[in-house]
């Protein structure tokens, strides 16, 4: 049997071809569809046995005409746009690939804390202008890091840290006091979290519960000499309050690799704001990470319409 798989993902057959090559060897016909082109997404997903999402939403609006539709992939572990309960009715099968890119995502994060705290950009810069003269940061050795959702990436980032001479404290609500200790934390609920880190790195699924999960009232807890890193999911953060505590001083710096509405517009006042490293949804972009992630997804795909063959 031949089966058609569409690939909207920015990373699926992107950077090599062994994941496409992979499908095509086992008889399927792959359909790259340019990002962002929703129309031919949907006339694409008509014929469709197997989709490889990128970040659009997977629901009725987007897969109700795809009749055919047997297999969702995701290319990476979150499923945050996935509405499951539909896919379930429809007897769809969904798929990701947990961990692929915990460490390029890990790591990522540290090197975002790291230019902040080091003042990195801001010596560029100042160099390029002419100005010749340290930009004096605080370093991290010593410093407390309070990491937020503690799963594979989370447990990454604070051995990093802890590498740096950090402590670690840390809250997920699925990990109770015990385990956190055991891997390595100091237990702390949300807002002491916030009021005693110098800087906190968000690592947390894009859910009811955690959405705009860090407002005004966090960042006045974190205070004028915190920072914030997030690589986990844009809507975690308040932008409006972000940007707000970073003109305001209420805040050190902050890095964000996730925005509410991606790609980020122009018109966002997240340009605007001092102190403020940005990246493109990239954490998760290293070439080992990538190799990975993308032939486990072809594999789990192959996997999946065998399952319904």
């Amino acid at each position: 049997m031949t089966w058609t798989v569409v690939s909207s993902s920015p990373s699926f057959g992107r950077y090599s071809d062994e994941p496409v090559d992979l499908l095509r060897a086992s008889g399927c016909r792959v359909l790259l569809v340019p990002r962002g082109d929703r129309a031919a997404l949907l006339e694409s997903l008509r014929a469709a046995d197997a989709w490889i999402p990128g970040f659009e939403s997977v629901d009725a609006d987007t897969i109700g005409a795809a009749s055919e539709l047997r297999v969702v992939a995701k290319c990476g572990a979150g499923m945050d746009n996935f509405d499951l309960s539909y896919l379930a009715e429809r007897g769809i099968t969904a798929v990701n690939v947990p961990g692929g890119n915990s460490d390029a995502v890990a790591e990522y994060a540290i090197g975002q804390l790291l230019a902040l705290s080091r003042g990195i950009a801001a010596n560029d810069q100042s160099v390029r202008a002419g100005r010749w003269g340290p930009v004096v940061g605080t370093g991290l050795s010593g410093r407390t890091l309070g990491v937020v959702g503690f799963g594979r990436i989370g447990q990454r980032v604070a051995a990093l840290a802890t590498a740096f001479g950090m402590r670690v404290t840390a809250a997920d609500p699925a990990l109770d006091t015990d385990a956190l200790r055991a891997l390595g934390a100091t237990p702390c609920a949300l807002p002491e979290l916030f009021r005693t880190s110098d800087a906190v790195s968000l690592h947390v699924p894009l859910v009811d519960a955690t959405r705009d999960l860090v407002g005004a009232q966090e960042l006045a807890l974190l205070g004028p000499r915190g920072m914030l890193v997030n690589c986990s999911r844009g809507g975690v953060v308040d932008e409006s309050a972000l940007v707000d505590a970073l003109i305001a001083g209420r805040i050190a710096g902050a890095a964000l690799d996730v925005f509410a509405q991606e790609p980020l517009p122009a018109e966002s006042p997240l340009f605007c704001a001092p102190n403020l490293l940005l990246s493109s949804h990239t954490a998760g972009y290293s070439d080992t990470a990538l190799a990975t992630v993308t032939r486990q997804c072809a594999q789990n795909v192959l996997a999946a319409l065998g399952e319904v063959a």
